[in-house]
């Protein structure tokens, strides 16, 4: 079979076309490249960005494990204290004592304006502003619902607010309450 050459015409379309290719296969091979670049670059930002959210909740955790503590002690302690029937006097002198140690000291200085409006609440009625023992216990349990969105909020673990059954449960102080809040 003889060989067929190519007109010179035919050589520079080949040629021309080759060269057209060539240059195609130039760009999209830069454009690839330049996804891939811009990809990995954000993938190394987000991860940058998570690394830098870690380590700062890792430098504030030893704050946020005493908020936790000292949220559970005052909680605990209004519990004691607003459930005093068939306790022996000392433990509820003691737990006073530890209720109004928190209040003056170290609570405050991880509380937030919550928990210390809660607990300003929850003190007055101790200190005679609720007669009963229900208001008390309403109290009490206002200063752990207040601990625990404190907590929630500073873990970041999203924990819903609770609402007492779709009413609010946070009762307004006044002087000599003879019967226990009612929710708002």
């Amino acid at each position: 079979m003889a060989k067929r050459s190519l007109t010179e015409d035919e050589a520079r379309f080949w040629s021309t076309l080759f060269g057209g290719i060539t240059a195609m296969g130039l760009v999209f091979g830069g454009i690839y490249s330049l996804v891939q670049f811009l990809d990995t670059r954000s993938a190394a930002e987000s991860n940058l960005k998570l690394q830098l959210a870690n380590a700062e909740f890792e430098a504030k955790k030893p704050f946020f494990q005493r908020q936790l503590e000292l949220c559970e002690l005052a909680a605990s302690d209004a519990a004691v204290l607003s459930t005093q029937e068939g306790r022996p006097k000392a433990d509820i002198q003691k737990t006073r004592e530890d209720f109004d140690r928190l209040y003056w000291g170290p609570l405050g200085i991880v509380e937030d304006q919550n928990v210390e409006s809660t607990m300003i609440q929850t003190r007055s009625c101790l200190d005679g502003e609720c007669d009963n023992d229900a208001a008390r216990q309403q109290y009490a349990l206002n200063l752990a619902h207040a601990c625990r969105d404190l907590i929630s909020q500073s873990w970041k673990i999203g924990l819903k607010p609770l609402t007492g059954g779709g009413k609010s449960i946070v009762p307004s102080l006044s002087p000599r309450t003879s019967a226990p809040p009612t929710p708002q």
